[in-house]
C-alpha cells in the first residue's frame, strides 16, 4: 500500500467538507428566509415614519406641521397641504426633486380647517342651542361663575 493517498479518498473528503458546507448555507438560508417572512416590511428604510419624515423635511429646511387630518408642509412663506404622511415621505425621498414639483406656482393657499363647534344653551335662538367654538367655549366655562352655568339660565 502507498503512502500517498489516492486521487479518489481526496475525492471523497473533498466531497464530504462540500456537503457539509451545502447543508449550513441551507440552515442559514432557510433562518434568513423565515425571518423575511416573519418581517412586516422587508425594507425598513423605506418605511415612513414620523421621525424619519421629520429629519428628511428639517434636512431640506422645510416645516412639516399636522393640520387637521392632514399635514403642511412648509417653506417661508409656501405651503402646501397633503393628505397622508406618506405622500411628503415619497416626494422627498426622490433621489432629484426640485422646489417647483414641491410648491407649483399655481398653488393657492389652503384654507384653514374649520374649528369644532360645540352646542351651548341658549334662551334667544329658537331650537334652544347656539353653536360657538371650542375656544370660545373654553373661554366661556373660565369667565362665567359657576351658579351661572346652573340652573334656570339657560333652560
Amino acid at each position: 500500500m502507498s503512502t500517498i493517498p489516492s486521487d479518489l479518498e481526496v475525492a471523497r473528503t473533498e466531497l464530504v467538507l462540500l456537503r457539509a458546507e451545502v447543508k449550513r448555507l441551507q440552515e442559514e438560508n432557510q433562518q434568513l428566509k423565515q425571518a423575511l417572512n416573519n418581517a412586516k416590511d422587508a425594507s425598513p428604510v423605506m418605511r415612513c415614519s414620523l421621525k424619519r419624515t421629520l429629519k428628511l423635511v428639517h434636512q431640506c429646511c422645510m416645516e412639516l406641521v399636522r393640520w387637521g387630518s392632514r399635514w403642511l408642509l412648509k417653506m417661508g412663506n409656501k405651503c402646501r397641504v397633503f393628505p397622508s404622511l406618506k405622500k411628503v415621505w415619497e416626494l422627498l425621498n426622490q433621489e432629484t426633486w426640485s422646489l417647483s414639483d414641491i410648491f407649483p406656482p399655481d398653488l393657492k393657499p389652503p384654507k384653514p380647517p374649520k374649528p369644532k363647534r360645540i352646542p351651548l344653551p341658549c334662551r334667544t335662538d329658537r331650537c334652544g342651542y347656539h353653536f360657538i367654538d371650542e375656544a370660545t367655549a373654553r373661554w366661556w366655562r373660565y369667565l362665567v361663575p359657576p351658579e351661572f352655568k346652573q340652573g334656570d339660565a339657560f333652560g
